[in-house]
């Protein structure tokens, strides 16, 4: 985690350590006070009088509206005889003078009836310094344990956080371990032939995580759910200490309820696939079931839903799922971001293919879904006016995503595209991200494109586009990630993409262009990626576009041979 990126859970956890450290103190002075009095003399004392004391305190809120709140205190008074000399008390506790409910100070004056003969801790320094119950913590207590829990947490947090460990070699090694075809998942790749045995394996998720998570979760969510319902309908009969123990005893039982669904989510996962025995064991958590090859009905790759606002950074989940005997089982997970999951489609099909092919499934593309989005009966089927097309589109082998009956996505990268191809899926106009390829596509085919005010990427490779084609695609503003791949387009062509105001990727791998190309993509200042694998660039031209645009990943040839 950088240091840019640790700022804001820092100054979130010292927060909350600033306002626990205040009954964390008060508590500790408190219980250390109260210890104390067990070294007291003792004197006999007499209960003079008893009863329940009340003080109504008047205040406005926000709105200008008069509230009265009532405390309640038991109203203790005893007299005792040390040296001779008779001296009066009222104190029960040494931390005396915390409201309570008026059940609680009813208690106590029914403890110490009028009359009642009772024992006396008094100061031996300070004989007129007494109380009826030594040792006793009262209120200190409650204290010591809201701020202990609300400052000691989020200070483990905090100092694991800054002693930022760097990364070791046993830390390369795991991740190595998890990528595959380029990209890191949650489970490690133990075996990876397919059409021989594959074995993919995932740990559970550690006590200490889900301790640390829970807790966590239990103090943010109390303060709504415990304490502030329990501070505006109870403070008033039951006092302060009545919000402390609710807010308590409600993080409590959201600590464990988020808990056992957090463990339960992160169960440990093992998939073992043997072509040997023609067999498929699964185990998620301590549940395993074995499945033949004929029970595989086939394989789901869930993609992280587009997001057209939000950081680049911000993580998404994707998932590759194996459709079995009707159960369905994540046999690979991943965390990308917004900028990674473009191309994260393009990276698991080497994956999906031949796994697809050695089960004699096919394997489809889905998205998904939020919590609030899968508790929602709201059917698969595309039930747009254009239904026939999308249906059309996957009889020839292309696969469409959707969502709320709108096209966002169209892959035809396995079908040989044209430019009347083009001008029936630019109907899409919601869509968003195009793939296709063939040199049946023309300039003529970018005309149509420039209709769609959403397109965000467009792959276009190995087409026959020329520089009028590239130009008129600089008139699609929206454009963020842009392949030309195996385009025979020279550096005049690149020209007019330094006009596309928000492009971040570009793929010239395997064009004909030059150094000239690199001068005019020196002005794309918001590029982040640029693929140039076969181009005939110099290493000179390719350091000072380096020079010129720091942050962006410049890949060729020879890095990819390295």
């Amino acid at each position: 985690m950088t240091s840019k990126s640790r700022t804001a859970p820092v100054l979130f956890l010292s927060l909350f350590i600033a306002v626990g450290s205040v009954p964390l103190v008060m508590g500790i002075r408190g219980v250390l006070q109260s210890r104390a009095t067990l070294a007291w003399p003792q004197a006999t004392g007499r209960i003079v009088s008893s009863g329940v004391r009340s003080e109504q305190r008047t205040s406005r809120d926000d709105d200008g509206r008069q509230r009265t709140t009532t405390y309640y205190y038991a109203d203790v008074t005893y007299e005792y005889v040390v040296d001779g000399k008779s001296f009066t008390g009222t104190r029960i506790t040494l931390t005396d003078g915390q409201s309570g409910s008026q059940a609680d100070a009813s208690a106590t004056r029914d403890r110490y009836p009028r009359d009642a003969g009772v024992s006396v801790a008094y100061d031996p320094a300070s004989p007129d310094q007494s109380v009826l119950e030594p040792g006793r913590w009262g209120n200190s207590g409650w204290l010591l344990l809201f701020g202990g829990v609300f400052c000691g947490v989020p200070a483990l947090l905090l100092r694991a956080m800054l002693r930022g460990e760097p990364k070791t070699d046993r830390d390369a090694e795991q991740i190595q371990a998890r990528t595959l075809s380029g990209v890191v998942f949650k489970e490690r790749v133990l075996e990876w032939e397919p059409g021989s045995r594959v074995h993919l394996h995932r740990d559970h998720e550690t006590f200490t995580t889900i301790v640390i998570a829970s807790v966590i979760v239990g103090l943010l969510f109390g303060i709504v759910i415990g304490a502030v319902p329990a501070g505006i309908f109870f403070f008033d009969r039951f006092g302060l200490m009545f919000v402390v123990k609710a807010y308590l005893a409600v993080s409590v039982i959201l600590a464990l309820a988020f808990g056992i669904s957090f463990g339960i989510a992160h169960r440990r996962r093992d998939t073992v696939i043997d072509w040997g025995f023609h067999t498929v064991r699964a185990q998620v958590g301590w549940f395993a079931r074995q499945y033949s090859f004929n029970q595989i009905a086939g394989l789901v790759y869930l993609a992280p839903p587009p997001s057209a606002t939000g950081e680049a950074n911000s993580k998404q989940i994707a998932k590759i799922e194996l459709l079995v005997d009707g159960r369905k089982y994540v046999i690979l997970e991943t965390e990308v971001t917004r900028q990674q999951q473009k191309h994260l489609r393009g990276k698991l099909a080497p994956i999906l293919d031949p796994l697809s092919a050695e089960l004699g499934v096919t394997w489809s593309e889905a998205e998904v879904k939020s919590s609030s989005a899968s508790s929602k009966a709201v059917a698969n089927r595309y039930q747009g006016e254009d239904r026939e097309l999308v249906e059309a589109i996957g009889k020839v082998g292309g696969h469409v995503a959707h969502r709320d009956d709108k096209v966002y996505s169209v892959d035809l990268s396995d079908v040989e595209g044209t430019d009347g191809i083009v001008e029936i899926v630019a109907q899409f106009s919601s869509l968003q991200k195009l793939q296709m390829k063939g040199k049946g596509i023309t300039d003529e085919a970018v005309r149509f494109l420039t209709y769609l005010g959403d397109l965000r990427v467009l792959e276009l490779r190995s087409t026959s586009l020329t520089e009028t084609g590239v130009r008129m695609l600089s008139n699609i503003k929206s454009l963020e990630c842009l392949s030309l791949k195996g385009t025979r387009i020279g550096s005049a062509a690149v020209h007019p993409l330094a006009d596309l105001p928000v492009l971040e990727e570009l793929n010239l791998a395997y064009t004909a262009i030059d150094d000239r190309a690199l001068e005019y993509l020196a002005d794309c200042e918001y590029l982040d990626y640029l693929d140039l694998t076969g181009a005939a660039v110099t290493p000179d031209a390719l350091e000072k576009l380096q020079e010129q645009l720091p942050d962006c990943s410049i890949t060729t040839e020879e890095d990819d041979a390295a």
